[in-house]
């Protein structure tokens, strides 16, 4: 029997998966199955999955037609066998070492959570950049196990990407599964494992490369624009539901403000158009709903009211008047 599953979606990354799948081949901890579920893939990437699979029984290929990461990461953990689970990306891959180093972590601090450090591996320049994860936001506790309400002001900022290792029984509990869109179908279990969780610790090791190119998800986020406000609606509805949601609803609202303005700045022109006709429906609604309780934990509203009460064409005015304020209070200063 499998101590650690491992589940990875598969879409079109046959240019990347071999690196993935070798790196897991050859930790020093065997101990692990490898669950591949083929997301209806139409290049090499099923053709390369059931060769590895013939060469090593710890191998696991499922194929599915296309429905996204979410639905493929589900259909894994329905399968999964171990006693702690990982989400892995197909096109990102894992240092030695890195499964002991997990599986004694958890053992260790007996977690139902565990957060790794990792890399971050630009494709188009080849660059590796060490990002430190959950400790960039929860300072102090990178060697004691905590708990939700100990860093509720910033656990929630941690963004949802799948770097944590999981007890399968605290998943099981809490019924722990992804949200149905293609896009940010990982903040439904983030905020669900997160808020649910009774122990949580940090393995401060870089042990994850985290690989950032073109054709990934997040880098094509425009094109989800309209699913921005679906989102937040199928999170709230499920969150209610949990003993702690007015403990946690005003993080929750927060956190769906800062993400949403964080791609924002990212986009070209005429994708900002597009993101912030979505993002200001969303803004509108949690103002509606949250501002009392985003003024409680003192959340800075200053953009998210101009949002909310600014149509597109006047924000770029407004933005960029800001912008030219601060560059002139910046040359006066000098000068």
């Amino acid at each position: 029997m499998p101590l650690i599953s491992i589940i990875i979606p598969v879409y079109n990354t046959g240019k990347y998966l071999k690196q993935c799948l070798d790196s897991i081949l050859c930790q020093s901890f065997k101990k692990f199955e490898i669950i591949c579920v083929n997301d209806g893939s139409k290049d090499n990437s099923l053709e390369i999955l059931n060769s590895y699979k013939e060469k090593d029984n710890r191998i696991v290929v499922i194929s599915k037609e296309n429905e996204g990461q979410g639905i493929a990461r589900n259909k894994g953990l329905e399968l999964a066998r171990g006693k702690y689970i990982i989400f892995a990306d197909s096109d990102d891959w894992f240092e030695q070492g890195a499964l002991q180093k997990l599986y004694d972590k958890m053992e260790k601090d007996d977690s139902d959570v565990v957060f790794f450090c990792v890399n971050t591996y630009r494709q188009k320049t080849g660059s590796k950049t060490q990002y430190p994860y959950a400790l960039k936001y929860i300072r102090g506790f990178d060697d004691k196990v905590f708990s939700p309400t100990d860093v509720k002001d910033c656990l929630f900022y941690i963004p949802a990407f799948p770097f944590k290792i999981y007890k399968k029984s605290f998943l099981d509990k809490i019924g722990y599964h992804y949200g149905k869109n293609k896009f940010w179908e990982d903040h439904l279990p983030h905020f669900s494992a997160l808020s649910q969780s009774s122990r949580m610790s940090i393995l401060n090791d870089y042990i994850y490369n985290y690989r950032l190119h073109e054709a990934s998800a997040t880098a094509n986020a425009a094109k989800y624009a309209d699913i921005i406000f679906e989102n937040f609606l199928e999170c709230e509805k499920e969150l209610r539901n949990f003993d702690n949601w007015q403990v946690f609803k005003a993080y929750f609202a927060a956190r769906k403000i800062k993400v949403a303005l964080n791609y924002y700045e990212k986009f070209t022109a005429q994708d900002k158009k597009i993101w912030y006709k979505n993002m200001r429906k969303l803004f509108c609604y949690i103002k509606k709903n949250y501002i009392n309780d985003l003024k409680i934990i003192e959340f800075d509203l200053r953009i998210f009211n101009k949002i909310c009460t600014m149509p597109y064409n006047l924000y770029c005015f407004y933005a960029n008047a800001v912008k030219t304020y601060k560059v002139i209070l910046m040359y006066l200063r000098f000068n």
